[in-house]
């Protein structure tokens, strides 16, 4: 079963950047991973531009969707660290490269 990923986008305020850091580490991060099907997640930042993406991993379509529900709330609390989202998109992942010690998990 292909798993499936949320792309979103983003833009922290102009000395935002720790702030938004935090906010990535201490909420934004621990809820996703407590989402039924999540799989993993990576919060990516250019701290001189101030522009980041977020690519979240889910098992399947139906526990991205399920995610999607409760999205709304968390881009609420992220425009409070100084963050605007700008686009989100969604994905299969269709291909996945890891070192040859570790299995790739996409079926």
């Amino acid at each position: 079963m292909p798993e499936f990923a949320r792309l979103s986008t983003f833009d922290v305020a102009a000395g935002r950047a720790e702030d938004a850091i935090a906010f990535f580490k201490r909420t934004d991060l621990p809820e996703a991973a407590e989402a039924a099907g999540f799989r993993r997640g990576f919060w990516l930042l250019d701290r001189e531009t101030g522009k980041g993406a977020e690519l979240v991993i889910f098992k399947d379509k139906a526990a991205l969707d399920a995610a999607e529900a409760e999205e709304e709330d968390a881009r609420s609390r992220a425009s409070e660290a100084g963050v605007t989202m700008s686009a989100e998109q969604f994905f299969e992942v269709v291909a996945e490269g890891r070192p040859a010690a570790e299995p790739a998990s996409v079926g």
